[in-house]
């Protein structure tokens, strides 16, 4: 089914990052992301964590300022599923946070 293709596809990317191929990586995030919309929608919380994989795939191929708009995706998706005081939002905006540093 459709929802086990996206979870291989991002369990890909996972393994591709941790292989150091981000570029690769990204491609199969992507996919998952499509996908996801597709079963899901665009509010989430399995399409957030689509968007949050995508952030630091960018950041790991030198394009924070790109990821910092999927880490805000991630961010806005689970707070509206979650509201804003849920502890996974933490981890986003960690994340953002990092995207920013990284800009300088």
């Amino acid at each position: 089914n459709l929802s086990n293709i996206a979870a291989s596809y991002s369990n890909l990317g996972v393994t591709l990052q941790t292989l150091d191929k981000p570029k690769e990586s990204l491609e199969f995030f992507q996919k998952a992301l499509r996908i996801r919309q597709h079963l899901y929608g665009e509010n989430h919380p399995d399409v957030a964590v689509c968007h949050a994989n995508i952030g630091t795939t960018l950041e790991m191929i030198g394009k924070p300022g790109e990821a910092l708009k999927d880490y805000q995706q991630a961010i806005n998706i689970l707070s509206n599923f979650y509201g804003e005081n849920h502890p996974k939002i933490a981890v986003y905006y960690s994340n953002k946070g990092a995207a920013f540093d990284t800009l300088g």
